[in-house]
């Protein structure tokens, strides 16, 4: 009777066991599988909010402020992959940190040369003026011989002897003007350096000489007088030529002493002579 009692006493364990495993299974699960604040509702209740974040930095990032700091400051710089840590990616532009430039490629300084004396100065102003003169002489003469040149191209008699009568009239102008040029160029005259004695002596004499041979030259295109402009032609410019030569070695030597650089040049050329296009051969 007792081992009867023992084996009922048993079984009802083993099943009293067998329920109590059953429960706490029934449990876990039921644990496992029941929603929580982080689950599906957790989720869709966030979404509403979290987009609409995202619209709202994308519409401040797309407004008119954001496009005016652009516009002043530039985009953001993007970070670079080689800038050293502990350094920013400016570093490399700091003052401090300036490439050092090669000796091959240092700028030459510039070479300072002294100014001439004032009085030297003053000189050589009114010798450029004296050159002007010259040029202006020069240019007009050039037109009254493209003046000449173009008789030929007159369509009838009486429009040939109308264009002479104008060339005629402005040479015989001229000449007065070209006269006179030495005597207005020495009014102007500063007072000559003593280191531009030879220069002044050479340069008033050829242009004295210049002058009158110029004044022959348009009395005779006034004149019609071409046995005169053929005799000039074989004289030419060959006299005052020479001292214009010389004026311009003078010239140079008193750069050269005074350690200046040489600003101009008397122009000593045949073609630079006012005379020369009234005397040259007439085109065939």
């Amino acid at each position: 009777m007792r081992r009867g009692f023992v084996n009922t006493t048993a079984i009802v364990v083993t099943m009293l066991m067998i329920a109590l495993v059953g429960s706490l299974t029934y449990l876990l699960k039921s644990v496992v599988e029941s929603p929580t604040e982080e689950g599906p509702a957790a989720e869709a209740a966030l979404a509403p909010a979290a987009s609409g974040a995202r619209s709202a930095a994308k519409t401040a990032g797309s407004g008119p402020a954001a496009e005016k700091a652009t516009a002043q400051n530039g985009p953001a710089p993007a970070a670079s992959g080689n800038t050293p840590a502990g350094k920013s990616p400016e570093a490399g532009n700091a003052p401090g940190n300036a490439p050092s430039t090669q000796a091959g490629n240092a700028p030459a300084e510039p070479v300072v040369t002294e100014p001439l004396r004032d009085d030297l100065e003053r000189y050589v102003r009114w010798l450029r003026y004296a050159e002007n003169e010259r040029a202006r002489v020069r240019l007009r003469n050039q037109n009254i011989r493209a003046k000449l040149d173009a008789l030929e191209s007159a369509a009838t008699p009486a429009e040939r002897r109308q264009q002479e009568q104008q060339v005629r009239e402005t040479a015989r102008l001229a000449v007065t003007a070209v006269r006179d040029l030495p005597w207005v160029l020495r009014t102007k005259r500063p007072r000559v350096p003593a280191e531009f004695r030879d220069v002044d002596r050479y340069y008033r004499g050829a242009l004295e000489q210049e002058a009158a041979v110029t004044v022959s030259a348009l009395e005779a295109v006034a004149e019609n007088d071409t046995q005169r402009i053929a005799n000039l032609r074989r004289t030419g410019a060959a006299n005052f030529g020479v001292e214009l030569r010389r004026a311009n070695v003078e010239l140079t030597k008193i750069y050269e002493g005074q350690k200046v650089d040489q600003p101009f040049q008397v122009q000593s050329t045949a073609g630079a002579s006012m005379v020369t296009e009234l005397i040259r051969p007439e085109k065939p």
